[in-house]
């Protein structure tokens, strides 16, 4: 895949480092389209300070009246809760979500769908 492809359309980029897609998809997002950051919830706190720098960013960008409201940052959290036994002990870590709801209501939403389904991941990712 090349960089001119990236330019014409839509693409995938796969990159073992968590600090590198959230910073990717927080610069996708400034540029006006959606995006998703799906990863392993054992791993997801390598970003909370991250997280929460964007986080405090948008609320206070929200207060300026020229500047357009941006698409959502999404984050998929893998594996969360569900019970492992080979490696469960530590893989294991919902605190992520409690570091993100700590936030205001017009920042940051969090969605469990009991029953995923298509329309439901359109919702939560538009």
């Amino acid at each position: 895949m090349t960089t001119s492809f990236l330019k014409e359309k839509a693409g995938v980029l796969e990159v073992l480092s968590e600090h590198q897609c959230e910073g990717w998809l927080e610069g996708y997002v400034l540029t006006g389209r959606h995006g998703l950051f799906n990863c392993y919830e054992a791993f997801i706190h390598i970003i909370d300070s991250m997280f929460n720098q964007h986080a405090k960013w948008l609320k206070m960008t929200a207060e300026i009246s020229w500047r357009k409201k941006l698409p959502s940052l999404n984050i998929l959290l893998a594996s969360h809760v569900w019970r492992q036994d080979h490696n469960g002990f530590t893989h294991q870590d919902p605190g992520f979500i409690d570091h993100v709801v700590n936030k205001k209501a017009a920042v940051v939403r969090v969605y469990l769908p009991r029953m995923p389904t298509a329309c439901c991941q359109q919702w939560t990712t538009a």
